[in-house]
């Protein structure tokens, strides 16, 4: 019972995610269906743990899951009514070669591999202390997180809860905490990441098998099959770089107007990205100053990148104002950021770069990707057009 419950709610929440990128899709006129998969995905879980968060403030229990599986059902039906009134249709690929059947085959056999995997091994250290601990909490006090939860600063209460509250949200429809359940999550983010290298890679480059090669090579990355921050360790790490991948996928293609890059889900992307991790707001500033300036080179409107910003600072600015209210215990892992703090540690810059050069040569953690994507970038760069992709 709790498979059909934890497929159940995975369904309500995708279906969310659905509605909510199916009307900036179909103004393009047509939707890519692995396109729309994955970042309906990802902006479910955006809906569901955002819902769970905003929603718990004056709803609990089983009406804080009904509202916000009742709000789901109605983006979904809002969004694909909005899609059918736009005229979109589905732009399915057609004409496959032989090569390409057979990458394709490849991929499948991989997201089944997937599912093994995560059926077959248990959440690291931290993806159980520092993720589904708050998920435990979120479920047990009906949806939210006990106002003592934010004096201890061991627990971590400045952690964002984009990962806890998703496995709050299974737990609330499972009926109670599942750690075997849970690893569901997983692999359909690991399959989100491949359909975004497929779309990305195929629009930037004009190629289709470029597209699933580059979709395949991410089961050969040694850091995201096993170990700590692996797809499967319940850490928010390898969400965060699909969020991210997300991001920069819509961002090359609205640069290099390859028709197919949204400012709108571009932005909503990056801004997600500090929901996700604390560490996702500094990859949220370098996409920031690159949007600004994709923008300002295609003679885009102020109002472009207002739009692009806006996400990201109301998500940082409203879970910074919880924090506050909730007079949250500061933690110690991080310094925080000052000029007197740079001038302090200007002398370890070598080491840190010392480091940076081990790791750029690190393949038992990155593998052959890595090596692959180290040497295109140094090709690039001597050919003068790095950051930019040549069609085909």
């Amino acid at each position: 019972m709790n498979g059909v419950m934890a497929i159940a709610s995975l369904l309500v929440m995708s279906g969310a995610g659905l509605g909510i990128v199916l009307p900036p899709l179909a103004g393009r006129g047509r939707i890519s269906p692995p396109e729309a998969v994955a970042l309906s995905w990802i902006a479910g879980m955006a809906y569901v743990s955002l819902g769970m968060w905003a929603g718990g403030l004056v709803l609990h229990g089983a009406w804080l899951t009904g509202m916000v599986a009742a709000g789901g059902v109605t983006l979904f039906i809002t969004g694909l009514r909005t899609a059918r009134k736009a005229g979109a249709g589905l732009a399915w690929p057609r004409d496959w070669t032989g090569v390409e059947l057979a990458l394709c085959g490849v991929a499948a056999a991989e997201i089944a591999a997937m599912l093994w995997m995560a059926c077959g091994s248990s959440m690291a250290w931290d993806g159980l202390l520092a993720w589904e601990f708050k998920a435990r909490m979120v479920y047990f006090h009906g949806g939210h997180l006990p106002a003592d939860y934010f004096a201890n600063a061991e627990w971590h209460p400045d952690y964002p809860l984009f990962l806890s509250n998703t496995e709050a949200w299974l737990y609330s429809w499972m009926g109670g905490p599942d750690q075997f359940m849970v690893r569901i999550l997983f692999p359909p983010m690991f399959a989100a990441g491949m359909l975004l290298l497929y779309t990305g890679c195929s629009r930037l480059t004009g190629n289709r098998a470029t597209g699933l090669a580059g979709a395949c090579l991410l089961f050969f990355v040694p850091g995201i099959m096993a170990g700590p921050g692996s797809f499967n360790s319940g850490y928010a790490d390898f969400s965060m770089s699909v969020v991210y991948l997300a991001a920069v996928a819509q961002l090359l293609a609205f640069a290099r107007d390859k028709g197919g890059g949204l400012p709108v889900i571009f932005a909503f992307a990056a801004g997600l990205l500090p929901w996700v991790k604390r560490d996702g707001a500094i990859l949220w500033g370098f996409l920031m100053v690159a949007g600004c300036v994709a923008a300002a080179r295609r003679g885009r409107p102020w109002r472009t990148i207002a739009m692009m910003v806006a996400p990201g600072l109301v998500v940082m600015g409203s879970w910074a104002v919880y924090l506050a209210a909730m007079h949250t215990e500061k933690n110690i892992d991080f310094l925080p950021v000052s000029f007197a703090l740079l001038q302090k540690n200007i002398g370890r810059a070598l080491p840190l770069c010392m480091r940076l050069g081990h790791e750029l040569v690190n393949y038992a953690r990155w593998g052959l990707t890595w090596r692959i994507s180290r040497r295109r970038s140094a090709g690039r760069w001597r050919r003068g057009c790095c950051f930019s992709w040549r069609d085909r």
